[in-house]
């Protein structure tokens, strides 16, 4: 359990671009290629911002899908995203969380600062190369680790937790099939789910 919470921490970073990918633990290549990443990011947050889509009142702009591209392209190498499949991605996770939230799911904030709290403890207690590479992604983000923890991890975990709930939930109403073996099906049957709504999305656009 420990495990999944210090990995779920790291995840967070990499969430605020829409990038879930296991291998931010590659502290080596991390402090590599530290000083191209934040190049890259300098210059996509320097860009004429456009709005390409809106779910609800949530904007996703173009610098949203840069910054998930220029994440995916490092931790993800094998894996070359074009602009077009990352807009669906956000678009898609965004209406997957606004139906958790509509549909009761929503997390509060201080729910959220105390799930931070326990894991900011966890991870302090892990390695010293498990600490620079959490430190490397901070330099990435130019973010200070008090801010992250103290403002960006809690939304993000209002976020998270919700649509954690919102997948148990599914699976409980049988609208997701899940034998208590099988995880990849139910990633599978989850993007179709979210597939769905964002089908449903684009008829009403």
């Amino acid at each position: 359990m420990m495990k999944k919470k210090v990995i779920a921490a790291f995840l967070l970073i990499a969430a605020v671009v829409g990038v879930i990918s296991a291998n931010v633990i590659a502290t080596d290549k991390l402090t590599h290629d530290v000083d191209r990443i934040k190049k890259n990011i300098s210059e996509i947050d320097h860009l004429d911002r456009e709005v390409l889509a809106k779910v609800g009142e949530k904007e996703i702009s173009n610098i949203d899908v840069a910054k998930y591209i220029t994440f995916n392209n490092h931790f993800d190498q094998a894996v070359k995203l074009s602009e077009e499949t990352v807009l669906g991605t956000l678009i898609s996770e965004e209406l997957f969380y606004q139906e958790a939230v509509n549909s009761g799911f929503g997390v509060s904030l201080e729910d959220a600062i105390e799930e931070a709290n326990k894991n900011r403890t966890f991870l302090e207690r892990e390695s010293e190369n498990t600490l620079k590479t959490h430190a490397k992604l901070l330099e990435i983000m130019n973010i200070g680790n008090e801010q992250y923890w103290n403002e960006l991890v809690p939304l993000e975990y209002q976020k998270t937790i919700a649509l954690q709930k919102y997948t148990d939930y599914l699976i409980m109403e049988g609208k997701i099939n899940f034998d208590g073996t099988d995880i990849g099906s139910v990633g599978q049957q989850l993007q179709q789910y979210k597939n769905n709504l964002f089908a449903k999305y684009l008829e009403n656009s």
